[in-house]
C-alpha cells in the first residue's frame, strides 16, 4: 500500500512538473513600450501644441498688463488707482486662467495616459494569448530575468504596427 501511494505520488509530482515545464512567460518593458510607442507621441505631441496656443493667449494678457504697468508711472495718484485697480483684476484673471489651463491640461494628459495604458494591456494580453504565453510579467517589477524572455521590441512593432492601421 505504502509502495503505491509512493508511486502514484512521484506519478503526481512528474505530471505536475511536465505542466509547469509547458507554460511560457516572458517580460514587458511597459514604461518602454509607453515612452515609444507612437500613439503616446503623436498625443504628447498634440498637448505640447495645445500648451503652446494657451501660452500665446497668457503673453498677450502679460503684454496687455506690462502695457498698464508703463502708463502707471505717468499718471497722477488719483488716476493711478483706478488702474492698479484694473491692474490687480487683469493679474488676478491671469493667475486664474494660467491655473485653469494647468489643471485642464494635467487633466487630459492623465485621460490620455490612463487609455493608452488600457490599450497596451489588452494589446499585451490579446499578444499574450495569441503566442501561447501562461503569463506576462512587466519587467520593471523583476529583480531578474533571462533577456530571451524580454519581448518589449516584439510589443512595441505590435503596437505601432496595428496604430498606423
Amino acid at each position: 500500500m505504502k509502495n503505491i501511494f509512493l508511486a502514484l505520488l512521484i506519478v503526481c509530482s512528474l505530471s505536475s512538473g511536465y505542466l509547469y515545464a509547458a507554460d511560457k512567460y516572458a517580460c514587458v518593458d511597459l514604461e518602454k513600450v509607453f515612452n515609444e510607442y507612437q500613439k503616446t507621441k503623436d498625443e504628447e505631441e498634440k498637448l505640447t501644441k495645445i500648451g503652446e496656443e494657451k501660452q500665446k493667449d497668457i503673453d498677450a494678457k502679460l503684454k496687455e498688463i506690462d502695457k498698464l504697468k508703463e502708463r502707471i508711472d505717468i499718471l497722477s495718484d488719483k488716476e493711478k488707482e483706478s488702474l492698479k485697480v484694473e491692474l490687480d483684476q487683469k493679474m488676478e484673471s491671469l493667475r486664474q486662467f494660467d491655473r485653469e489651463v494647468r489643471t485642464d491640461l494635467m487633466r487630459q494628459r492623465n485621460e490620455i495616459i490612463e487609455a493608452i495604458l488600457e490599450e497596451i494591456n489588452g494589446v499585451i494580453e490579446e499578444y499574450g494569448k495569441s503566442k501561447g504565453y501562461t503569463i506576462v510579467f512587466n519587467s520593471r517589477a523583476l529583480l531578474y530575468k533571462n533577456k530571451d524572455l524580454d519581448i518589449t521590441e516584439e510589443m512595441l512593432k505590435y503596437l505601432n504596427k496595428q496604430y498606423k492601421k
